[in-house]
């Protein structure tokens, strides 16, 4: 069974970029500019970087790339209703179609969301690996927004309009 074989066996440990760089025999700078389409490398020697990669079945590691960037690729919604406020049906289902929507609007975008629900005590925000967050019906002085302006985390704010409010004219989608 040759090196390449064993590599996309079952069970096998991942391939990593020196793995790449030795079956296709180039340094693992070649390495990672032939696959990032970055630096002067021979179109031929590209693609046969390509098709070893292919072949072992390397997929470039999403931290790796995320830290390289700096970046999470994370929205956080987080509630900033006080749980007592929160805790009633209607207000949580208002909470989840507002999750459903995000969730799916941050996929669809490369994201992933993470939810911070109404808790008892303060929040470990300062915990939180996210790009941005959307806060949901935070008050003048929300202290959860406050934080997240203090860590310098870009916000989007949901507020849920009063009944006189929804009769403002809207763009149609």
């Amino acid at each position: 069974m040759s090196e390449r074989e064993e590599m996309v066996m079952p069970g096998a440990v991942r391939p990593t970029i020196a793995d790449v760089a030795r079956a296709a025999g180039v340094s693992r700078t070649t390495e990672s500019h032939a696959l990032n389409g970055i630096g002067k490398v021979d179109p031929r020697t590209r693609e046969r970087v390509a098709k070893v990669a292919a072949e072992l079945g390397y997929h470039p590691s999403l931290r790796a790339q995320r830290l390289r960037h700096g970046q999470s690729r994370t929205i956080g919604l987080v509630s900033s209703m006080p749980v007592a406020v929160a805790g009633g049906p209607s207000r949580l289902g208002f909470f989840m179609e507002v999750a459903a929507s995000a969730a799916e609007t941050s996929l669809l975008h490369g994201f992933a969301l993470v939810l911070v629900p109404p808790v008892e005590s303060d929040p470990p925000l300062d915990s939180l690996d996210i790009d941005g967050a959307i806060v949901v019906e935070p008050d003048e002085n929300d202290p959860t927004t406050k934080r997240l302006q203090a860590r310098g985390v870009p916000i989007g704010v949901l507020l849920h309009a009063p009944a006189p409010a929804r009769d403002m004219p809207t763009t149609p989608p």
